[in-house]
């Protein structure tokens, strides 16, 4: 992504029957500084609707006052199935949000920076399967959901 967005892990929990997300750190943003945070970050929808959301984290970064080489606590927190709350503002000025599921971790070493790289889908469908429901994106379905 080019430019104003913002992605915040984000810890789930049910408090009182009532379903609460609150953001726990951000892993990067258009506007931050912090060397550890998220880079080479892809944003986009698909043909089927769906979004996906791929970025890396650089396992070590150099803190910038005293430039000692530091472990990114990022990478601790970030497992599969972690909620992501990404914020970004479209073409035409609107600010959207979206809630993604990392999907998967692979290790990755570019130019001798050692990095894991994250992929993650909407929440939604990740919500739908836990309650054995399935999203089905076919042109058969005829509008009714059931199929051909």
């Amino acid at each position: 992504m080019r430019k104003n967005y913002q992605i915040l892990l984000c810890e789930s929990f049910y408090e009182n029957e009532t379903f609460i997300e609150k953001p726990v750190c951000e892993v990067g943003s258009s506007t931050s500084t912090f060397s550890g945070q998220a880079y080479n970050v892809e944003f986009y929808t698909k043909i089927d609707g769906t979004h996906q959301l791929t970025f890396n984290l650089p396992r070590y970064y150099y803190d910038e006052y005293t430039g000692e080489r530091v472990k990114n606590n990022l990478v601790e927190l970030i497992v599969n199935k972690s909620r992501l709350e990404v914020t970004k503002t479209n073409r035409d000025g609107q600010i959207k949000t979206f809630y993604m599921i990392v999907n998967s971790r692979k290790d990755k070493e570019e130019k001798g920076v050692f990095s894991y790289e994250y992929s993650c889908g909407d929440a939604y469908i990740e919500e739908l399967g836990k309650h054995g429901y399935g999203v089905v994106f076919d042109d058969d379905v005829e509008g009714n959901g059931l199929g051909g």
